[in-house]
Formats: structure tokens, C-alpha cells, sequence
């Protein structure tokens, strides 16, 4: 009674054991299959990480091209665009910094004088914008004024007047010409020519004072000459926020390289990081399933090495059991 008492409990033993040895691994590949969840977020890190690159890399792009858009359109929707573009591009550097993308500072840093620079530029470029437009305007009107002179002095038969009357008007149109074109793009020095210009045609009108005029084309002179001061008075004031603009134009661009360059490096710094996460969560992935592997066979064996124990010591008892059965029935009571 004792032994088969003895026998049952080693049967309880070694099954709670087992019980034991389940309980442990299910509870050992629980804790290795949540940091599977720090290997999943590591990848999810590096994929937001290489999205909000791509979002930097369209932002930059969008605005460069909304840049170019104003000065060949000087709509205020276009330039207030790039702005916004611009400002987009500084958000997501920020967040970049905060993922842990060191050079993204630098970003914006950059993209903060990058700001101000265009908005200084736009400033200017509004009020070459109406200066231009003015000039034009003025040209027109005092050309028609003095080609209007030519013509009532024409009529009358003034033909040295005239004359001088005309190439005021040539004079002037060389003048407008020559401004135009500065304005358009060409250099200072296109500007320079059109003052020689300018003279002549004020010269000749000058030179109408001492001629015989009817009050009509005294009147008319008088306001074309004025018209000529005024025009110039505005020539001069659009050459210097021409070259303004133009300087601010140039520092736009330079700093837009600038934003190129440390987009380079935000990129590189970016694979580093992504190849980083990646070795780094497909290394705990490895790892863990590794070490699941490795107590599901350790648990197996030696759970094996139990049920052996377990079925030899059993066997042993069985085999007792029966040679003493054996000997009874063969009447050997010893």
C-alpha cells in the first residue's frame, strides 16, 4: 500500500512538473513575444521616418517651384504659396529633429532666414512691381503728349520745331526702351545708357521754349516736360529696388542651395538611422524567435528526460510486480 502510495505521488510530481515546465514556457514566450512589439515599432520608426523625408523632399520641390512661379508672374498667390511652402518645409524639419534627426536642425535654421529672406523679396518685388507698371504707364502718356505736339506743330507748318519736337519723341522712345529692358533683367549698365538718352529728349524739348508757340503748344510742352521729370524721378527709384530685389532674389537662391545641400545630409543621415532600426528590429526579431525556439526545446527535452525517468522507474516497479505474481502462482511462498 505504501510503495503503490509512493508510486502516485511520484506520478503527481512528475506531471506537475511538467504542468510546471508548460506554464513556464508559455509565460517565458509571452515575455520574448512582447519586445517583438520594440522590434515592430523600430520598423514603423524607420518607415514614418523615411515617409516624412519624402513629405521634406516634395515640400523643398513645391516651393522652389511656386518661387519661380511669382517671379514670372508676380501673383501675390504665387509668392504667398512659396511662403507657405516654406514654412511647410520647417514643420517638418522640427519634426524630423524631434524623430532624432540631428541635421534636420540645421534645416531649420536655415529655412528660418530662408523665410525672411523671401518675404523681404516679395516686399520688394511688390514694389517693383508697381513701379514698373507706373514707368510704363508714364511712357505711353508723355510720348502721346509730345507725338501730339509734333503734330499740332506739324499742322501749322512749324517745320523746325517740329523737327526738334521729333527727336524729343525718338529720344524718349530710346529712353524706354533702354529702361524697359533693365527692368526685364539686363544689367545695370543697360539702365546707365538710357540717361544720355533721357537728356537729349529733354534737351530738345527745352530748346522748343525759345520757338514761337500758341498757347495750346506752350501748355503741351510745358506738361511733356514735366512728364519727362516725372518719369525719370520714377526710372531712378526703380533702379534701386530693382537691384534691391534682384539682391534678395540672389540671396533666396543662395540659401536655397543652402536647403539643397542640408537636404543631402538630412537623406544620408536618414539611411543611417532607417538601416539602423532596421538591423536593430530584425535583430530582436531573430533573437526572439531564436530564444523561443530554444526554450521550446529545452522545455521538450527535458520534459523527455522526466517521462523517461518516470516510465524506467515504473517499469522497474511493473516488472517486480510481476516476477513476485509469477512466483505466487508457482507456489513459491519465500
Amino acid at each position: 500500500m505504501l510503495k503503490n502510495t509512493k508510486v502516485a505521488t511520484q506520478l503527481v510530481g512528475a506531471f506537475s512538473m511538467i504542468v510546471v515546465l508548460i506554464v513556464a514556457l508559455g509565460l517565458y514566450n509571452w515575455q520574448r513575444l512582447t519586445t517583438m512589439d520594440t522590434a515592430l515599432d523600430g520598423i514603423e520608426e524607420a518607415l514614418q521616418i523615411t515617409i516624412t523625408a519624402a513629405d521634406l523632399g516634395r515640400e523643398v520641390t513645391e516651393a522652389e517651384l511656386n518661387l519661380k512661379r511669382f517671379t514670372q508672374s508676380g501673383d501675390p498667390a504665387d509668392g504667398e504659396s512659396a511662403l507657405r511652402d516654406m514654412q511647410q518645409v520647417r514643420s517638418i524639419a522640427l519634426t524630423l529633429t524631434d524623430e532624432g534627426i540631428a541635421s534636420a536642425q540645421g534645416l531649420v535654421d536655415i529655412k528660418d532666414r530662408h523665410i525672411r529672406e523671401l518675404a523681404d523679396f516679395i516686399e520688394a518685388y511688390e514694389r517693383r512691381k508697381g513701379l514698373k507698371e507706373n514707368i510704363r504707364a508714364l511712357g505711353i502718356e508723355h510720348r502721346r503728349n509730345i507725338g501730339r505736339l509734333v503734330a499740332m506743330l506739324e499742322d501749322r507748318g512749324a517745320e523746325a520745331p517740329a523737327y526738334r519736337a521729333l527727336r524729343a519723341s525718338e529720344s524718349f522712345l530710346v529712353t524706354r526702351v533702354r529702361v524697359d529692358r533693365f527692368v526685364d533683367g539686363m544689367p545695370l549698365s543697360e539702365l546707365e545708357t538710357a540717361k544720355p538718352a533721357y537728356d537729349a529728349a529733354l534737351e530738345n524739348l527745352s530748346a522748343l521754349s525759345a520757338a514761337v508757340l500758341t498757347s495750346e503748344e506752350r501748355a503741351l510742352l510745358t506738361t511733356a516736360q514735366r512728364g519727362l521729370t516725372e518719369f525719370w524721378s520714377v526710372v531712378d527709384e526703380i533702379g534701386t529696388v530693382e537691384m534691391a530685389s534682384r539682391d534678395r532674389l540672389a540671396a533666396v537662391g543662395a540659401t536655397t542651395d543652402e536647403v539643397i545641400a542640408q537636404l543631402g545630409r538630412i537623406r544620408s543621415e536618414i539611411r543611417t538611422v532607417r538601416k539602423t532600426l532596421n538591423d536593430e528590429a530584425y535583430g530582436l526579431l531573430d533573437n526572439t524567435v531564436f530564444a523561443i525556439l530554444t526554450g521550446t526545446v529545452f522545455v521538450a527535452l527535458l520534459g523527455g528526460v522526466i517521462a523517461a525517468f518516470l516510465s524506467m522507474n515504473l517499469s522497474r516497479r511493473l516488472e517486480r510486480i510481476v516476477t513476485q505474481t509469477t512466483a505466487l502462482a508457482e507456489g513459491d511462498l519465500s
